[in-house]
């Protein structure tokens, strides 16, 4: 069986500073592809994904160029994630795809569809499901993944200690209640304790991160997933 990962991007944004945001996230692409890693997921808002995306259409060409290219140049599906509005998806042959959580569409040749308002990612060996709806606890999400047979859940969210400790039991609750690994990522900031993690189809944690701004990377061959924790490398 072919091994495939999937991580998250567990980062500090600069949103003050869109330029330096934008090649933060490059630096996080370009890790990630070069540790063999098929899907990344970056934390809810890590980018200003709404201003961007309605800023007209050349200046999305402008800030989202990057992300294209280092997603091409590294072969990585990149998530980025603007909560209640929904996402995009950077795909390596096929550029900047819109994803809403709302819906029930089929994107650009059969790799991506909908069910139950969760977008899932069909990659070779498995099917990767995602939560960029700004509601990393909630049951609905997870509950549709399992119903078009996902191998893997990933979340984007962004909250404070408080809040993880909720959106935390809850995902392991999810995960032990339909056997479905779920792989959450977090930002990392003043206000936010990073903590990006994973959980196995038993619900058992299967790594977990700290403060520091790393991918935190799950990796499935034979049946089995493992984690990894890799920081970030300018």
């Amino acid at each position: 069986m072919r091994q495939w990962s999937v991580a998250a991007a567990q980062c500090c944004s600069p949103q003050s500073n869109l330029p330096e945001t934008v090649a933060h996230h490059v630096r996080f692409i370009r890790h990630a592809g070069l540790n063999d890693v098929d899907v990344l997921m970056f934390p809810d808002n890590s980018l200003p994904l709404s201003e961007i995306l309605n800023s007209g259409q050349e200046a999305q060409t402008l800030w989202l160029a990057s992300l294209q290219d280092a997603a091409a140049r590294y072969g990585v599906i990149t998530i980025l994630s603007s909560g209640n509005e929904g996402g995009v998806a950077i795909t390596p042959e096929n550029g900047v795809q819109n994803l809403s959580c709302a819906t029930l569409v089929c994107l650009a040749e059969d790799v991506f569809c909908q069910v139950e308002g969760t977008p899932v990612i069909n990659i070779s060996g498995g099917k990767v499901a995602l939560g960029i709806n700004g509601q990393p606890g909630e049951e609905i999400w997870p509950r549709g993944a399992v119903d078009e047979g996902a191998d893997i859940y990933l979340t984007a969210s962004a909250v404070n200690e408080l809040q993880w400790n909720w959106v935390s039991s809850a995902l392991q609750r999810w995960a032990l209640k339909y056997q479905l690994p779920i792989l959450m990522a977090n930002n990392t900031s003043a206000t936010s304790p990073g903590k990006s993690a994973c959980w196995d189809d038993r619900g058992q944690l299967l790594i977990r991160a700290e403060k520091e701004e790393v991918l935190v990377i799950c990796r499935r061959n034979a049946e089995k997933w493992q984690g990894e924790i890799l920081p970030l490398v300018n």
